[in-house]
């Protein structure tokens, strides 16, 4: 919910009653401000990016070079390491890994 709780845009501009929503899982367990979406009757919604309904599109692009994901992976492990970077994924200290295989 940090696009409530920390960008206070986010709720000033939807209209009441509104929707706001984030896409991802948050990095930080934070519930939005109670004031600005309570008052405005505001629904907060938030998931996971549906990232397997454009894997086999994409992903032969970012095999050959085509597109970069750098700008989405913070962290790079080898196919033997995956179980490390799953872990520093959940312990925070990454946002992102990418596995080479």
């Amino acid at each position: 919910m940090r696009a409530v709780s920390r960008d206070p845009v986010t709720a000033r501009r939807a209209r009441h009653p509104g929707v706001t929503a984030r896409v991802g899982v948050p990095r930080e367990p934070t519930i939005p401000t109670l004031p600005p979406t309570f008052f405005k009757n505001l629904t907060v919604g938030s998931g996971p990016a549906p990232a397997r309904a454009y894997i086999d599109e994409l992903l032969p692009d970012i095999l050959d070079g085509r597109i970069q994901p750098g700008r989405v992976f913070n962290d790079v492990v080898p196919l033997d390491d995956a179980p490390d970077g799953y872990r520093a994924m959940n312990g925070r200290e990454s946002i992102k890994v990418l596995i080479e295989l």
